[in-house]
């Protein structure tokens, strides 16, 4: 087994990707007391990843030292991210996503965007029932722009079209 493999060679795993595979094969086989070991061994950027902070307080867990894993729970639970969600879990709470509340277009902006001759030309192929030519269009229009500005000028359905064209 991989696990044997690892606790055999020791201190000589010594590359980053090959601590993980170490911690990796000790889950694998729940042998805790090897998650912490490895988890220990690993260099403090990669310890101190959320993944491998879980894991050593999960492993601190199975291993009845409650106190120390609920620290280290508490500090992961207030991070937004899928170790986050867990570690709030093992707490015994339920995890709540945060509200996200969508931007508001900048009237200025959008009327800019509203004023170029390419918009408007995509606007009257929709009002002429033009729908592949419209859209075509339109794909070229967004082409190479960022999600976040067209996010930031059209978060719902194209207001220049009354919701006839979405943005894609």
């Amino acid at each position: 087994m991989a696990n044997d493999w690892y606790r055999e060679a020791g201190d000589a795993v010594t590359s980053p990707e090959a601590q993980a595979w170490r911690v990796r094969a000790a889950l694998r086989a729940l042998s805790w007391d090897d998650v912490i070991a490895g988890v220990n061994a690993m260099q403090e950027p990669q310890r101190d990843e959320s993944s491998w902070r879980y894991w050593r307080a999960r492993a601190l867990t199975a291993k009845g030292k409650r106190d120390e894993a609920r620290a280290i729970y508490a500090s992961l639970a207030n991070e937004t991210s899928f170790y986050g969600m867990l570690a709030f879990e093992a707490q015994g709470q339920k995890y709540v996503l945060p509200i996200s509340n969508p931007l508001e277009p900048a009237p200025a902006a959008l009327a800019a965007f509203a004023d170029r001759a390419d918009v408007k030309r995509v606007v009257k192929l929709v009002q002429l029932d033009m729908r592949p030519e419209s859209v075509r269009e339109w794909a070229y229009i967004v082409r190479g722009v960022s999600d976040e500005s067209l996010t930031r000028c059209y978060p719902q359905p194209c207001p220049l079209v009354d919701g006839a064209l979405w943005v894609r």
